[in-house]
């Protein structure tokens, strides 16, 4: 729905924000036809899942810590992206591995501790509290 006073830039970036939907469905129908659609959706796009604008800033303001006059690529900060979003791709499906080991279906911080400390990245006595 638009309000009369929106202009067509708002009107695009509401179209924009939703990327997907998942509609409320009645309690004795499965959503797994939903889900499967999002996730079909998903696996077809070929957007990054992280905004490009905070990921190049996170990336320049570490950069600036460690030199002054740094510079880095456009092709640069979309490789460091595309490793970095595959890196939390794959600690996020080992780690709903460790919750449906535990009989769980959503992932708690404990299970990206264990894969953290399994792969040594997470130091064991590290705490996310």
């Amino acid at each position: 729905m638009t309000k009369k006073n929106d202009t067509p830039k708002k009107i695009a970036k509401k179209k924009q924000e939703v990327f997907f939907v998942v509609k409320n469905i009645p309690r004795h129908q499965s959503c797994s036809r939903e889900m499967l659609q999002v996730m079909r959706r998903l696996q077809d796009s070929t957007k990054f899942m992280i905004n490009k604008a905070p990921f190049a800033r996170l990336i320049r303001e570490i950069l600036q810590s460690c030199s002054q006059e740094k510079r880095i690529t456009v092709e640069a900060l979309e490789a460091l992206q595309l490793i970095a979003e595959t890196c939390l791709t794959d600690l996020f499906i080992d780690a709903n591995a460790c919750a449906a080991h535990a009989k769980r279906v959503a992932i708690q911080p404990v299970d990206i501790k264990l894969v953290g400390t399994l792969r040594g990245v997470i130091d064991p006595g590290f705490n996310f509290r």
